[in-house]
């Protein structure tokens, strides 16, 4: 009899055992499967209940760029990227950045201080890839190119692009295409509706203006006589904002020049542009126009400059890169123009533009008539 039993209980506790095992395989193979099946064919995205169809671009480099998934982790190597992912409600998806902006905490006060992958060249590929981003966004530099065939060597599904957003010739392209891999049309939408206004707004006062009437513009960078020439974002800006630009007929785009040959072309209008590299003043983290006067002042008392007709009639000005150099090359444009031809934009508020764009595409609490240092002489500060 008590063999029996114990027969009897060792069978029940056998088939109990067997019904749970069968359950716990079923879900588990069932769990692999899908996890199998995730990102070959379908994936989820962010609208619920709807599939993610695999998206493609052509880079600015060429570069054939096919997402598949939904792109939740981004690592940024430079600062216009990352304002431009900002103009488009997609800060939250970076989760690394190039030293361009852990060096700009004013203007990035949470991503500045995201880990940092230094000046993203060949050799920080690395610290990309400790990151475990599912995209990574580089500029179209030499050096970022070997940057993304070491990373693509190690993992050959990230998505890579390679842009630049501060050509202006290619800024609505490259905003368009960034904002279809990230399924930000309607905000790219939005943000490209208020650029291209902004732009038409300088264009429309200056559309009749033959090119022998425009005032001559001489443009120097952050790096003392180095200017731009057709092939550099500089020369397209001073062309929009309706000047001509004294180094159209240069050979090289960037084109280093000597005082005296400035002297001799004799400029109707000055810009130094600053904010980075040997020149670096004004900007976010800048209270105050001292350091810009202070530039305007050594520009006018360079040896024989008071023979240049921009000095004479002090049509010399100082502008921060920024905003003319990055993404917000627009609001830049708008600055020039006033002042290249004041007479044509006495309406025109740069500042107000530039407001604007603070507050309703960076989302930035930030107030610029207080503080920040962007043009000298100011149009709206009271100094």
């Amino acid at each position: 009899m008590f063999n029996t039993k114990l027969s009897y209980k060792t069978m029940t506790t056998l088939i109990v055992s067997a019904a749970l095992l069968t359950l716990l395989f079923s879900i588990f193979f069932k769990k692999e499967a899908a996890l199998a099946s995730y990102g070959k064919t379908e994936t989820i995205s962010e609208q619920s209940g709807s599939t993610f169809t695999p998206v493609s671009i052509t880079d600015s480099v060429g570069n054939n760029v096919t997402v598949r998934k939904k792109i939740d982790r981004i690592v940024v190597s430079y600062y216009g990227c990352a304002e431009v992912l900002r103009s488009l409600s997609c800060a939250e998806k970076i989760v690394g950045v190039g030293e361009t902006i852990t060096d700009r905490p004013f203007f990035f006060p949470k991503l500045s201080c995201l880990p940092s992958t230094g000046k993203t060249t060949f050799n920080e590929a690395e610290q990309i890839l400790r990151l475990n981003p599912d995209t990574v966004i580089l500029r179209t530099r030499t050096q970022d190119t070997e940057t993304r065939n070491r990373l693509l060597s190690v993992n050959p599904n990230l998505n890579i692009i390679q842009m630049d957003f501060y050509k202006a010739e290619n800024h609505i392209s490259e905003v368009t295409r960034i904002a279809k891999l990230l399924n930000r049309t309607q905000e790219a939408e939005t943000y490209l509706e208020f650029y291209k206004g902004v732009l038409n707004k300088v264009s429309s006062k200056l559309k009749n203006i033959p090119d022998n009437l425009r005032p001559r513009v001489y443009l120097e960078s952050t790096q003392n006589f180095k200017t731009g020439a057709p092939g550099s974002s500089w020369h397209g800006k001073i062309c929009a904002a309706g000047g001509r630009n004294i180094y159209a007929n240069e050979p090289v785009p960037l084109p280093i020049v000597t005082s005296e040959n400035i002297i001799s072309k004799n400029p109707d209008v000055i810009v130094k542009v600053g904010g980075w590299g040997i020149d670096d003043f004004g900007g976010y983290g800048v209270d105050g126009l001292s350091e810009m006067k202070l530039m305007k002042k050594r520009i006018m008392n360079r040896p024989a400059w008071d023979n240049i007709k921009a000095v004479k009639e002090n049509r010399v000005w100082v502008l921060y890169n920024d905003i003319l150099g990055g993404p917000a090359h627009f609001i830049g444009i708008a600055y020039l123009a006033k002042m290249i031809n004041p007479e044509r934009f006495q309406k025109l508020d740069p500042q107000a533009i530039h407001q604007q764009y603070l507050d309703k595409f960076q989302r930035l609490n930030f107030d610029l008539k207080k503080r920040g240092a962007f043009a000298w002489p100011a149009f709206n500060k009271n100094e």
